[in-house]
């Protein structure tokens, strides 16, 4: 089976079946990722993890890699080339040269959604980013001075339900129809 090119910095591939395989993988791991974050998320609902908060980090990175997952392998089945990043609805619709799959998204995602999709990935580790889901950071305490935090102190729970949202939203239009 031929691998998509990922060395270099970028993804590319051109045969159409291995791509549309490869797309598929792409939506079964979203769709894995985001089944994940949804049970983790119940146990928390229904009280089986004591009321602990500190998961919901590790949800929200779930609900970003899913939506993350769907958006490329959506790109891949359209035979896009992009860049290794977290932050890959972003990417599209601010790199010049992407007005195709800008506009294909678009058409497939309501702008709310895609806004609320382009919050949840600004949670992914990356060196930008303070409050992520993977690392700590630096941040600003009540009095002023910088401290460390762990992404487990960071999130409420209507911030989870946002990014469930999110996710069960774009998961499920991108895959229902590449």
């Amino acid at each position: 089976m031929q691998r998509g090119n990922c060395f270099g910095g970028s993804f590319q591939m051109s045969n159409s079946q291995n791509r549309e395989e490869l797309a598929f993988a792409y939506f079964r791991q979203a769709t894995t990722d985001l089944d994940f974050a949804a049970a983790a998320y119940r146990q928390f609902a229904r009280g089986e993890v004591n009321g602990r908060t500190d998961f919901f980090c590790c949800i929200i990175a779930h609900c970003q890699q899913a939506i993350e997952k769907a958006v490329k392998g959506f790109l891949i089945w359209y035979g896009a080339t992009f860049p290794f990043t977290h932050q890959i609805i972003d990417w599209v619709f601010h790199t010049r040269g992407q007005k195709k799959y800008k506009r294909l998204l678009q058409r497939r995602i309501q702008p709310p959604i895609l806004m609320a999709a382009m919050r949840v990935e600004q949670f992914a580790p990356t060196p930008e980013t303070k409050l992520n889901t993977e690392y700590p950071y630096l941040a600003r305490s009540v009095d002023g001075h910088e401290v460390w935090r762990a992404p487990a102190e960071g999130f409420t729970e209507i911030e989870v339900v946002q990014a469930l949202r999110a996710a069960r939203i774009v998961v499920a239009v991108i895959i229902m129809a590449p």
